[in-house]
């Protein structure tokens, strides 16, 4: 979340009654978005196992490019308390969790990398407590045995109760959810931050009063892009434009220097609960996104 680096205060506060959107349905297949791929994906054969409620490591699920499944997990509706959360992290996440100041944060902080280890273990033959994860110069997660898992592709964003995970296969992923709260200096913000395209984009949503939407949903596009690189904020976010037409969903974006052997890079826009915006960028072309829920 690169909302602390320009110093914006993210306070805990009680959850909404923000509800999934009714065609989500728990502990299914449930895509409420499926987005055909402009490299002719219909003509491809995209197998996955269906999601049941076993214990990882027995039922698989296959992934397939141009599928990329996109999980969002409900902290209010998870029954775990901190014990049983931090139960499968590493020394190294206990020792994180443990120094946030406030419990909830630190309850948070477990939900979000648990339920991503209990996301991929569903794609690896390892259970949740055994993946091992490094990280590259800029802090971006993989899995450390990469050798045995393939090219599997992941990325983890949390922001109030929600926490969202990408997972794709041999295509580079990164997503960004943020839960939309009071911002007072929006147009300050994005005058720093945003390309020209981006700042008409965000006087235009001011003038039907949803500024802040319009703001979180830029911000999010932008983080999602960052991500997906793996270089965090050493890329100027005001170097590449997220801006989308009215009315799309998505859009190619052009090819970045700061990863010169990618040509392509597609943005979407997530279907995620009233209160929140999230985006997706992945390698490629449009990919096929299908919706799970872990809760």
């Amino acid at each position: 979340m690169i909302f602390n680096a320009i110093r914006i205060e993210r306070r805990v506060e009680r959850a909404n009654n923000s509800t999934f959107p009714a065609s989500m349905t728990p502990r299914t297949f449930a895509p409420i978005e499926l987005i055909r791929s402009l490299d002719n994906a219909t003509s491809r054969t995209v197998s996955y196992a269906p999601l049941l409620s076993a214990p990882p490591g027995i039922v698989m699920l296959v992934l397939e490019n141009p599928v990329v499944h996109v999980w969002i997990s409900d902290q209010k509706k998870s029954a775990h308390d901190l014990h049983s959360l931090t139960r499968v992290l590493n020394l190294e996440e206990r020792q994180r969790a443990d120094k946030f100041r406030f419990e909830a944060d630190r309850v948070r902080y477990a939900f979000a990398r648990s339920t991503l280890r209990r996301v991929l273990a569903r794609y690896i033959n390892r259970s949740p407590e055994n993946i091992v994860f490094d990280t590259n110069c800029f802090g971006k997660l993989y899995i450390k045995d990469r050798e045995n898992n393939g090219p599997l592709s992941f990325n983890l964003s949390h922001s109030g109760r929600l926490a969202l995970i990408a997972v794709a296969w041999d295509r580079l992923v990164g997503v960004d959810i943020e839960e939309i709260r009071q911002i007072d200096n929006v147009h300050a913000l994005a005058k720093e931050y945003f390309t020209i395209q981006e700042q008409r984009f965000l006087l235009a949503a001011a003038l039907r009063s949803k500024v802040q939407e319009a703001f979180y949903a830029c911000w999010t596009r932008k983080e999602a892009y960052i991500k997906a690189i793996g270089k965090g904020l050493s890329i100027p976010l005001t170097s590449f434009d997220t801006s989308l037409p009215a009315g799309t969903a998505g859009r190619p974006l052009n090819k970045s220097p700061d990863a010169p052997a990618v040509d392509t890079w597609w943005l979407s826009d997530l279907s995620v609960p009233d209160g929140y915006a999230a985006a997706l960028v992945t390698e490629g072309a449009m990919p096929v996104i299908l919706y799970q829920s872990l809760d």
